[in-house]
């Protein structure tokens, strides 16, 4: 069931995707992420590896729906820091809107965890700086609300870059 799960975020309908989405973060919910423990690193293979635009569309989708339901089992990932992150962080600039709103949104869920975040904040920091001034209001949305996170738990941290979040927000 898994597996068919997992082809389905590259399936061609669009609604299937984000059925299929829907259903992997409502197993995860129910039955823990760590029972289902080869799903991170298969959907940031599919993030990171894929050539075709829907699969990076269904894993993006994917993970986001995973990691608000479920931020801290997600940053207590063994390998969270050295495989997941990074990947998010990366496609915070993704071409397709959907991508950049989904990965932003991970960056705010993994903030509200706060340790995890602190190490790749300066480069958490600096993708959202860039998606700033995206074109679109739904990615700058995103983008504010995961400053704002990051505000409200980390600010400590943000005291070099005050300036240019003060900037940001006025």
């Amino acid at each position: 069931m898994r597996d068919t799960l997992l082809d389905a975020l590259s399936h061609p309908n669009e609604r299937l995707r984000i059925l299929a989405a829907n259903l992997i973060a409502t197993v995860v919910r129910r039955s823990s992420l760590p029972s289902w423990g080869a799903l991170l690193p298969q959907l940031v293979q599919r993030l990171s590896t894929s050539k075709e635009a829907r699969e990076v569309l269904g894993a993006s989708l994917c993970l986001r729906l995973v990691t608000e339901d479920t931020a801290e089992s997600v940053v207590m990932f063994p390998k969270f820091e050295e495989q997941v992150l990074p990947v998010v962080i990366r496609f915070v600039a993704h071409p397709a809107e959907s991508v950049r709103s989904d990965m932003i949104q991970c960056v705010a869920c993994f903030a509200r965890q706060r340790m995890p975040l602190q190490r790749h904040l300066p480069a958490a920091m600096a993708a959202l700086a860039r998606q700033s001034k995206d074109p679109s209001h739904r990615v700058r949305r995103q983008v504010a609300r995961a400053i704002c996170q990051i505000v409200n738990t980390m600010v400590n941290a943000l005291f070099p870059q005050m300036d240019k979040v003060i900037d940001y927000f006025v």
